[in-house]
């Protein structure tokens, strides 16, 4: 990613508590630099279960690291919290306050919301239109590489960017290239495929011992294994300076 970006370019991505440290400190700080870190973003919710043992665990984290250090894009005027005016006939944003580090206005995906397709992984619409309106402009290309339900790809779509989707689910292309198709934005000539598949059944697959399958997978991506198996942080293979994980 880091390769891929204009020098105006920035990635956000989105952890929870498991590994939010290390995805910083081992990940991002050593593929963009320190210096390139914007913002820890904040996003917080009220859904779910809560323990009774501890503090309720109510909010992900979001990283935002640039690709050179200052040239970042932000639209300042479009992070500016609306307000109404005295006659509160419409709303207006640009003379609000700048919105915060702690996002706890956009909720989660709840099991009634109209936007629900089900897709484990799914984000609300709101949050990355916030994301997608704050560091790119229309035209630019946005770029989801673990596309998942499509959100991403859906509200670049709808707030005029360009877009690439990537994900190794043919699922996830399905559901995403539907969302884009039922929105009228997007039809079956603006569709481009890769896809490539590989026929091991799931009997076999299990068969292989775990660092085997882990090395044949990381070949495929054209990687090189981590010859330390144990204690690597998650780093299972490396392909030009950039951290591989695979998960059996």
């Amino acid at each position: 990613m880091h390769r891929l970006l204009k020098p105006t370019g920035s990635i956000y991505l989105h952890c929870d508590w498991h590994a939010d440290a290390y995805i910083r400190v081992h990940i991002l700080d050593k593929i963009f630099g320190r210096d390139c870190f914007v913002n820890e973003l904040i996003w917080g919710y009220q859904w779910g279960g809560v323990g009774k043992r501890n503090f309720a665990k109510k909010h992900d984290n979001i990283y935002w690291y640039c690709k050179q250090n200052k040239k970042w894009i932000f639209n300042e005027k479009e992070m500016r919290e609306a307000y109404i005016t005295k006659d509160k006939r419409w709303h207006n944003n640009e003379g609000g306050k700048l919105l915060r580090d702690v996002w706890d206005d956009i909720p989660i995906i709840n099991t009634m919301a109209n936007e629900r397709i089900g897709y484990p992984t799914q984000k609300p619409l709101a949050l990355l239109e916030r994301i997608i309106k704050a560091s790119s402009n229309e035209g630019d290309v946005v770029m989801d590489p673990f596309m998942g339900g499509g959100t991403t790809i859906v509200m670049a779509s709808r707030l005029g960017r360009q877009f690439i989707g990537i994900d190794q689910s043919i699922a996830a292309v399905d559901v995403t290239d539907k969302r884009l198709q039922s929105d009228g934005l997007y039809s079956q000539k603006d569709k481009h495929y890769e896809i490539e598949k590989y026929y091991y059944s799931e009997e076999d697959l299990k068969a292989v011992p775990h660092f085997e399958f882990e090395k044949w997978i990381i070949s495929k991506f054209g990687g090189i294994p981590n010859t330390k198996q144990t204690g690597d942080y998650g780093i299972d293979g490396l392909k030009d300076g950039v951290p591989i994980q695979v998960k059996k």
